[in-house]
């Protein structure tokens, strides 16, 4: 399984470092590690959704996300 850290927060500039860490990975199922997380805003929501949407188009599989 991939890891992809999330940020302390989710807002419009943590869109860029979740794309970045989206592209290295190849395949397989994904995890969105979220114990650092501490705030998400709606843009924040709408940018983890995007990317768990590609994650998951990618893999086949649902990517699963831990919160704090």
């Amino acid at each position: 399984m991939k890891v992809i850290t999330l940020p302390g927060s989710l807002d419009y500039r943590s869109y860029d470092h979740l794309i970045d860490e989206l592209d290295q990975i190849e395949g397989g199922p994904v995890l969105f590690d979220g114990h650092r997380l501490r705030w998400v805003d709606p843009n924040g929501m709408v940018n983890l959704l995007a990317v768990g949407s590609v994650a998951r188009q990618r893999s086949g599989v649902r990517p699963r996300l831990q919160l704090p």
